[in-house]
């Protein structure tokens, strides 16, 4: 399974009690934090890796063998968390906290071309297709697109689909690494 980066830590946090030796787990959960470096340096993937990444490393036999979604949410909504998130960011070298502190308000970012010209921290200002579709093949990567706004009941369904018993199905997909605002 291959979830985006959106609501990855939450999903990773659900995943990670399914997954066996054979699963990929990079950054969303402790484990996956502790091995990303490695996959990052041994085969150039990420937990922010795009499904167009993820099928160039795993091949494309590979990929196909797998379920794979990602996950989307209103493009209003997203970007007004990346502003909020590169504003509360307390990271050593975050050029984007002082550019985004410029701004008196969300509508003046919004306003500007900083979003548009600028591809920002870990590629976030990127459009969501950018993650999930090939643009040179004008096609969709992933098998499903779940939504933020009805994450509970698709992840469920999606992992139902795949087999997962009943009783290992979440409630609720925990809202993790979220930004207050």
């Amino acid at each position: 399974m291959c979830s985006s980066d959106l609501a990855g830590t939450s999903v990773t946090s659900v995943l990670s009690r399914l997954s066996t030796p054979l699963d990929i787990e990079v950054g969303g959960s402790q484990f996956g934090e502790a091995v990303q470096s490695a996959y990052q340096k041994r085969h150039g993937i990420s937990k922010h890796s795009t499904a167009r990444e993820l099928r160039a490393a795993l091949g494309e036999q590979s990929w196909m063998r797998f379920t794979s979604f990602g996950v989307v949410r209103h493009p209003l909504s997203r970007l007004a968390s990346a502003y909020r998130f590169i504003r509360q960011w307390d990271a050593p070298g975050n050029k984007y906290r002082e550019v985004m502190s410029a701004f008196a308000s969300f509508e003046e970012f919004l306003e500007s071309d900083i979003w548009i010209e600028d591809d920002g921290v870990d590629r976030m200002f990127r459009p969501q297709a950018f993650w999930l579709a090939d643009a040179n093949r004008n096609e969709l990567l992933v098998d499903h697109v779940l939504k933020v706004e009805t994450l509970d009941e698709d992840l469920r369904n999606i992992l139902s689909g795949l087999g997962v018993k009943e009783s290992l199905l979440p409630e609720a997909v925990p809202r993790l690494n979220t930004t207050e605002g």
